[in-house]
């Protein structure tokens, strides 16, 4: 169980005022229950509502991609930009230059952004990838990209030649 103030969730979250506040069953409910989070999302998502945290908590193994999808659900989206930025952090090294098979995150993190719809971390994965196109190329996990990254990938890299010309 986990105590909190309906107002400090509603004015936190989209989601949460329109569950607290609206014609949902939940508004007049004393006590509310969450399908498909654990005690640890849960927590997560308190310690930002209350705290705005910049970072996960260290004590706490969370799914990046996991709270990234749970923080869209709930309308938190300063949470969203946390795990955006931790993704940018520990997958992307801060798209700093590529240290020899170390490529593989980057790949992984653009194949994440894509799916979740992370359009501006989608961009700049593209973007890197571009600039170090041929070390990508060459990396097994370039290959397990799925067929439409990849073309996707190759579309903007002739796209950049032909504009560069």
């Amino acid at each position: 169980y986990f105590f909190s103030l309906r107002a400090i969730l509603c004015a936190r979250s989209s989601y949460f005022a329109a569950m607290l506040s609206g014609s949902w069953a939940e508004s007049s409910q004393e006590h509310i229950t969450l399908q498909g989070i654990s005690h640890v999302e849960m927590s997560v998502i308190l310690h930002f509502i209350y705290g705005a945290i910049l970072d996960f908590p260290d004590k706490v193994d969370v799914g990046y991609i996991r709270m990234l999808g749970i923080a869209d659900m709930y309308g938190l989206d300063g949470l969203k930009e946390v795990a955006i930025y931790i993704l940018k952090r520990d997958y992307c090294n801060f798209f700093q230059k590529p240290v020899p098979g170390k490529q593989q995150p980057v790949l992984e993190c653009m194949a994440i952004a894509h799916s979740l719809g992370v359009e501006n971390l989608y961009a700049a994965c593209m973007k890197w990838v571009g600039k170090h196109f041929a070390k990508c190329l060459s990396e097994r996990s370039f290959a397990s990209l799925p067929a439409e990254l990849q073309n996707n990938c190759l579309v903007m890299l002739i796209n950049s030649l032909v504009s560069t010309v």
